[in-house]
């Protein structure tokens, strides 16, 4: 009988660290479970045998992911688009944790494959739309505006407050509200992308 005594599974707990499965002790004609191994919960895994609590199962770590119970290792790498911090259950988790521990890569950011913590969109450029999967994915500032910050949003842009100076004007990609200034014989209001030509008859 003691051939039936087994540690306790990886991906598992059991109260006393072993499981025994075979007849009753007390009636050798009947089956019996000495204690029934217990799956570990989606978002955790547990690598090693001989646990005996649900402590001993691990949160799924930084920028992985794990599927279903009784894992010994995680799934794999949560999907560009989104980030996990701990515990995600799904390579692509588009419903956002309340916690904030997974979720849809924010609007402002961008999440390569396995990331853990969104990465803001450098200055220069800005974060159009959520679940960007790559740095190329940021936009580059729009024309007549100036991105100076790290993780801007198109919000931004709906004031006028990164708007180009008057008197000079921005191209797309600029950092400062005077990249350039405006020339003789045009003019340039403030959101200027272009210098624009002084009408005939004027200077």
């Amino acid at each position: 009988m003691s051939d039936n005594i087994k540690p306790c599974p990886v991906g598992k707990f059991c109260t006393r660290g072993k499981f025994y499965k075979g007849v009753s002790i007390t009636d050798p004609t009947k089956p019996d479970w000495y204690t029934n191994p217990v799956s570990c919960l989606p978002g955790t895994y547990n690598p090693t045998p001989y646990a005996t609590k649900i402590d001993d199962c691990l949160a799924c770590p930084p920028g992985k992911y794990c599927a279903g119970k009784a894992l010994d290792q995680p799934s794999g790498e949560c999907l560009a688009g989104y980030f996990c911090k701990e515990s995600s259950q799904l390579e692509q988790p588009s419903t956002n944790d309340l916690a904030g521990k997974w979720g849809n890569c924010p609007e402002g950011s961008y999440c390569v494959q396995g990331t853990a913590y969104p990465r803001p969109c450098p200055p220069g450029t800005y974060g159009a739309k959520a679940n960007l999967g790559s740095l190329v994915s940021c936009t580059a500032c729009l024309p007549g505006f100036y991105c100076p910050l790290a993780g801007m949003k198109s919000t931004d842009f709906l004031t006028t407050t990164y708007q180009c100076e008057a008197g000079f004007y921005c191209e797309a990609g600029k950092l400062n509200p005077r990249p350039a200034q405006c020339p003789a014989g045009y003019k340039c209001p403030a959101g200027s992308s272009a210098p624009t030509p002084c009408p005939a008859g004027t200077y």
